[in-house]
């Protein structure tokens, strides 16, 4: 047998805003810097794909532009960029939003910021569905004003998903608390430290409470988040192989889509 191989490397920070940091510890951020590049190099030579999320605010547009020429897909996100400094990020090669709504500057009547930034852009954008970091009726709104076809699905999932109701990150604990719109995940000081979910309830509610279709809810899942990093076959189902396809009848996911993988791109519909 070979050596194993990553699939991808999802790298979110430390290149952020510290003001949108969210549960990422403050003495680690710091501009993008050429540690980070020559790191996106070595993965982009062995022909690993690279999703980095950083904000506008801590990179140049040159240093956006030198990710996206060896192939790394740039993604906007925790960051309080106005809406042009948003789309000059776009300019130099930015082309994804990491979670909207989530630790991003808000659209406001006279600021669109990047959240108006996103949805006005032809960038794909993630979003978290499981009712707690952002209301239905937002992710609605997104959908319709954005297009189902640029938007996908994001579970921002943590170890308490198929784990302990508790774990430790930085020094500090995080733990699910359970409230009127589902679980969600605090830290010592109460405030929202990630997504209590899997991608298979997250696409149960896209159909149950956002009221799209399944085949919507699949595309934003599967086919969409496989064309982002360049790997369309794995949201086709001719040419796996029959232990890669999972039927899905009725409400109940199958067993292996509650593992807390935070995506999993091997769920196929009837």
């Amino acid at each position: 047998m070979g050596k194993a191989r990553p699939f991808g490397y999802p790298y979110k920070g430390p290149h952020i805003n510290t003001t949108k940091r969210g549960t990422h510890s403050a003495r680690f951020i710091r501009p993008l810097d050429a540690r980070t590049i020559r790191l996106a190099q070595r993965l982009r030579n062995a022909e690993i794909p690279v999703l980095l999320t950083l904000a506008p605010e801590a990179a140049t547009v040159d240093g956006i532009a030198e990710l996206t020429s060896m192939g790394v897909i740039v993604s906007l996100g925790h960051s309080n960029a106005t809406a042009a400094e948003t789309e000059a990020a776009l300019a130099g090669g930015a082309r994804n939003f990491t979670h909207l709504f989530n630790a991003m500057s808000p659209m406001e009547g006279r600021a669109p910021g990047m959240v108006g930034a996103a949805i006005l852009s032809r960038a794909d954008i993630g979003i978290i569905c499981d009712g707690v970091h952002v209301s239905d009726e937002m992710v609605r709104l997104a959908i319709d004003a954005h297009g189902v076809e640029r938007m996908h699905l994001v579970s921002d999932a943590m170890p308490t998903v198929g784990g302990a109701p508790a774990f430790m990150l930085y020094g500090s604990e995080i733990r699910v608390e359970f409230g009127p719109d589902g679980a969600r995940l605090v830290n010592a000081q109460g405030s929202l430290a990630g997504a209590h979910t899997t991608m298979a309830d997250s696409m149960l509610r896209l159909v149950g409470k956002v009221l799209l279709s399944m085949e919507q809810a699949l595309k934003m899942a599967i086919t969409n988040p496989a064309r982002i990093i360049g790997a369309e076959d794995l949201g086709r189902i001719d040419g796996q192989a029959p232990q890669e396809l999972l039927w899905w009848e009725g409400s109940n996911p199958p067993r292996s889509l509650t593992s807390g993988l935070a995506l999993d791109w091997s769920v196929f519909a009837p």
